[in-house]
């Protein structure tokens, strides 16, 4: 990689200096990693793509991930050292500045619809950030055991199953309130003059359930609805819309103060 990097003449010697720094410090692979570059390269030249392994510096010391890679041999059990850990946060630091893994690398793993992929390639959810950094609260785990992954394992695998069902849905949410918005009230009216009946049960059940006005039995309903006063149609709608809406911000865009990214 120095050599080629040397024969880019067009760009300056300390730029290219900065750059093999960066290259020293950071764990970068390409052409052994198949899926990754080789298969990729081989199908659409100038595709492919370079892997990287970011050991997080609140790692535990476990082994595990050492143990999986084996003959690979892309991680090995090394002494902590102060020097060290400022190498890992730097790199872990500037991984944040890269773009998440695009789709094309992650094989059969479907991203945006996990419950649609091959059971084979679900660990490939571990590949998006926002999948690995799903663990965000102080584990408690001990020092060299495995329960942290336990932790991380269970929280992806959430993350990565549950917020694009939830996305999903609070847009499916948005649509159907913004449906009732447009035709609501033209369908209450339709209502109204297809079975009177059920025209008012509706208009009743919204205001009883949704409007909080419903009692502690009929006749303590039909009296708060006597004293609150006549409810239009509009009314009725806006309290549907207002549900829905706050349903969809819920599953979407919900999040705590402090911490979190504003993905919902």
């Amino acid at each position: 990689l120095r050599a080629e990097v040397d024969q880019l003449t067009s760009i300056g010697v300390a730029a290219r200096d900065e750059f093999l720094h960066i290259i020293d410090k950071l764990p970068l692979a390409y052409n052994d990693v198949t899926a990754i570059y080789r298969s990729v390269e081989k199908k659409s030249p100038g595709n492919g793509g370079i892997f990287s392994i970011f050991v997080s510096d609140l790692c535990k010391g476990c082994g595990e991930c050492v143990q999986v890679c084996g003959d690979h041999d892309a991680l090995r059990m090394t002494q902590e050292t102060p020097e060290l850990n400022a190498d890992l946060t730097t790199a872990q630091v500037f991984s944040r500045l890269l773009p998440d893994t695009n789709q094309k690398f992650l094989g059969l793993y479907q991203d945006e619809s996990p419950e649609a992929s091959r059971e084979a390639a679900l660990r490939n959810h571990l590949m998006v950030r926002r999948n690995y950094e799903a663990l965000v609260s102080g584990d408690g785990a001990c020092a060299g055991c495995g329960e942290k992954s336990v932790l991380r394992a269970a929280a992806s695998v959430t993350e990565a199953y549950m917020r694009p069902m939830y996305h999903k849905k609070a847009a499916r949410l948005r649509e159907k309130a913004s449906g009732l918005e447009e035709s609501g009230v033209t369908r209450l009216e339709a209502l109204k003059t297809l079975n009177e009946e059920e025209y008012n049960w509706f208009k009743r059940s919204v205001a009883h359930v949704v409007m909080g006005l419903g009692g502690e039995n009929d006749e303590d309903t039909t009296h708060r609805l006597d004293q609150h006063g006549e409810i239009s149609d509009l009314e009725i709608i806006d309290a549907l819309v207002a549900v829905l809406r706050q349903d969809a911000f819920n599953h979407r865009d919900l999040q705590a103060i402090d911490g979190r990214m504003a993905n919902g």
